[in-house]
């Protein structure tokens, strides 16, 4: 059977099958390699266009900044995709990331606090905003010395308490059940936040870290004081004994019999 090509030429149609399938047509170049070449060249384009920072690490500093404009600012992912340079795609998979963008049913992206949600779960989420904000301070694990399990449990402290906090220092902190304070036990200062975005509860602040100094000086100084005072019971109990024995013998005639002629 013949047909027209697309030059206007007749041909069969077993020749023109061919010819698409990427065999040599007598015109040149097969429709196939035209449409691979074509597709190559788009690819090279797609790839030059990419922002400057497309696959570029995240860190603390750009989360919060991206964390800033998406929930504070209010800007657009389009907007804020290009002040970072970075894909619109790759700003809302980084805000699901943190927790704090969402994708609906029909795929499309929201922030979390525009979404219908309970409000328990909203001061949740915006905790967790407002700590990737935050600076100066860091997290610590700390224990508490009555639960026999060992249970580490993580708050965040203010960096002008560390030169004062190290493993087994006591600090005093809210606990989750009742709102009351609590002494515990820093078992492990971390160097950076260790933050868990998707927990269900908000970190809570060190209140304040249990300063021994002045306690621990002033059982010092009574210990030494009753030391002093049962050396001084000691010593006297000796010189009584002694005096007991030396009844009716001088002291001096004593010591000379001991160690010769003085």
């Amino acid at each position: 059977m013949n047909t027209y090509d697309e030059w206007g030429t007749l041909v069969s149609t077993n020749d023109y099958d061919g010819w698409s399938q990427g065999h040599n047509s007598p015109f040149g170049t097969s429709l196939a390699q035209q449409a691979a070449t074509e597709a190559e060249k788009e690819r090279r384009v797609q790839r030059k266009n990419l922002p400057a920072m497309h696959g570029a690490p995240w860190n603390g500093a750009l989360d919060s900044l991206l964390c800033n404009d998406l929930c504070l600012e209010r800007k657009s992912v389009e907007e804020v995709a290009r002040e970072m340079h970075r894909l619109p795609t790759a700003i809302e998979a980084r805000a699901v990331k943190l927790g704090f963008g969402t994708y609906d049913a029909k795929n499309r992206f929201h922030l979390v606090g525009e979404q219908p949600k309970k409000a328990k779960e909203k001061s949740v989420n915006f905790n967790h905003l407002i700590t990737l904000l935050q600076r100066d301070y860091t997290t610590v694990d700390v224990v508490f010395t009555e639960n026999s399990d060992g249970k580490h449990y993580t708050y965040k402290i203010h960096n002008s308490m560390l030169t004062n906090v190290g493993v087994d220092t006591l600090v005093v902190v809210p606990v989750y059940t009742n709102g009351n304070f609590k002494v515990a036990k820093v078992v492990y200062v971390h160097d950076e936040p260790e933050i868990d975005i998707r927990a269900p509860y908000a970190l809570k602040w060190v209140a304040s870290v249990v300063d021994l100094t002045a306690f621990n000086d002033q059982v010092r100084r009574e210990e030494e004081a009753v030391a002093l005072l049962k050396k001084k019971e000691r010593h006297k109990a000796q010189e009584a004994a002694l005096a007991e024995l030396l009844e009716g013998t001088s002291r001096e005639e004593l010591l000379q019999l001991l160690n010769g002629k003085l």
